[in-house]
């Protein structure tokens, strides 16, 4: 299917064209992340800003007819930023050599982080299980800021969205909810069998699944993202061996009444219409105490895949409906208790491939593939201090019904229509309790953690107007780990490495950036 390129700062790309040629572009101003993701579509080139500095500086836009290299030009003046062309459609922006870096600037809203280190202001990354700085993470971090726009328009893509915004982020692209993430290209295979996810996925501190696909979460109402690269060692486990991505929700607010909405509209190249709704409502319960958030969502996701022999149009659109509900108490004793629910119900109701016997976006099967992700998740989560340390223990269960159909019809030498089904009923409880402390500058972790999961996989295999042969298996594997990690300095940083810390903007937990500005530490 021909699709619309996006991007969103780190890389921006758009499909190949001949980018010498003049084009219209009409871009508005707003910073040059953005503009960049922009005109990379536009111009269906690739555009790439790994400097979240330069990304924030404002670009004044450019509108009229040019060619790839005058709009950039005209997007770049006034700015302290410069374009290197490596081809023809492969462009990065950088500073301007000897221009100074700006001084960041705080937000309006934007509270500071208390530190040990009360001179200087520090990105803490609470992406990690340690209480370490951005400068101090011994390790690849992305770190992303969520603003409501952002969240408005893409939420409803849930993981595509990260996998666009982030290049290091990839999945097997089987159809939503359906897909397996990999980080750095660290992967078993493509299929949904009972084989360990490579990549670690939680939300807030409640881990989301373990040997399954993506529950693909909508993302209405996230607060921010962080992506730890690289293989995580004993803090998240085994099934961490590509990274972890942790989704941080907003927190119910004990002090006001609060709520949104979001609706969408999607139109599909080649297919049909699709659109999004969602919203979320916060009601204090016992002010400055306990208070419920609740956020619902709907989907619907255009097909572009059609059936001539079927007479059916668009078999492929998706849909899914879903809900989280968190209820939060914050008694006086500076401890925090969170209990919540997670529901998402996901069906892709067909195959999301041709055959290349076939014409272009078509597919003649004598009867549908759907697939279908059914999750729920119950957690409870527990967080204060105890003297000069912090405890956090967590306790979730989740379950995962999969349902698989396909059409193996002549693989066993006849033209009987033959129907493979697949179930995958998995229970996944996990726990875990640490304990950290330290200074910034050398921190510590310390904790239990446990996983325990079983797995039910039935499959049938027959003709579709007769009672199948049916066989299964049962997995079950429970791990359990004591872990622990400490940081120590070998050498004090020099006065120029401090003076360059004390510069560091002050952010809640892992905040450092927006989707336009996705930086590599």
């Amino acid at each position: 299917m021909a699709g619309f390129g996006r991007g969103f700062g780190a890389i921006a790309t758009g499909a190949t064209a001949q980018a010498a040629s003049a084009q219209r572009f009409d871009v508005p101003a707003s910073s040059i992340g953005r503009v960049a993701s922009t005109l990379a579509v536009q111009g269906r080139v690739t555009i790439t800003v790994t400097d979240p500095g330069v990304a924030a500086l404002r670009s004044p836009g450019v509108s009229g007819s040019f060619d790839i290299r005058a709009a950039i030009t005209r997007a770049l003046r006034g700015t302290n930023a410069t374009a290197v062309f490596y081809d023809a459609r492969t462009i990065a922006i950088v500073r301007r050599a000897g221009s100074a870096r700006p001084k960041p600037r705080r937000t309006p809203n934007e509270k500071p982080l208390p530190t040990v280190e009360p001179d200087h202001d520090n990105i803490v990354v609470m992406a990690s299980k340690q209480r370490s700085t951005l400068d101090r993470f011994p390790g690849s971090v992305k770190l992303i800021e969520l603003d409501r726009s952002w969240v408005a328009r893409h939420a409803a893509d849930g993981s595509a969205a990260l996998t666009d915004m982030l290049p290091a982020v990839g999945s097997t692209n089987l159809g939503p909810a359906r897909n397996k993430l990999f980080i750095r290209g660290i992967a078993d295979s493509s299929f949904n069998g009972p084989s360990q996810a490579t990549v670690g996925q939680y939300l807030g501190d409640v881990r989301l699944n373990y040997n399954a696909p993506d529950p693909n979460l909508n993302l209405y109402d996230l607060e921010r993202i962080g992506v730890l690269i690289g293989p995580q060692g004993t803090l998240y486990g085994a099934s961490s061996l590509g990274g972890v991505i942790r989704l941080m929700p907003n927190a119910p607010d004990a002090d006001a009444v609060a709520g949104s909405v979001s609706v969408g509209g999607s139109a599909t190249q080649d297919g049909s219409l699709g659109g999004d709704f969602a919203a979320m409502v916060n009601v204090p319960v016992i002010p400055g105490k306990l208070a419920v958030r609740l956020v619902g969502f709907v989907t619907q996701g255009g097909g572009y895949i059609d059936s001539p022999a079927r007479g059916r149009r668009d078999i492929n659109s998706t849909f899914s409906v879903g809900q989280r509900l968190v209820v939060r108490f914050t008694p006086d004793s500076g401890w925090t208790f969170d209990a919540g629910l997670v529901i998402q119900n996901s069906k892709n109701r067909d195959g999301r491939y041709t055959l290349r016997t076939d014409p272009p976006l078509t597919r003649d099967n004598g009867f549908a593939q759907p697939f279908h992700n059914d999750y729920y998740l119950t957690h409870f989560t527990a967080a204060g201090p105890i003297d000069d340390l912090e405890l956090l223990t967590t306790t979730s269960v989740a379950s995962h019904q999969l349902t698989s159909i396909f059409d193996a019809t002549g693989a066993v030498g006849t033209a009987t229509r033959t129907r493979p089904r697949e179930g995958n009923y998995i229970l996944l409880t996990t726990h875990e309790t640490r304990v950290t402390g330290g200074t910034a500058a050398a921190p510590w972790v310390a904790g239990i953690s446990s996983i325990y999961s079983l797995s039910a996989l039935l499959r049938t295999f027959g003709p579709t107007d007769v009672r199948p042969v049916t066989n299964g298996v049962l997995n079950e594997r429970l791990e359990a780990a004591v872990f622990g990690q400490v940081s120590r300095p070998l050498f004090q940083p020099s006065p120029e490495r401090s003076a360059g810390a004390s510069r560091s903007r002050t952010v809640p937990d892992c905040r450092s950036t927006r989707p336009d500005s996705v930086p590599t530490a």
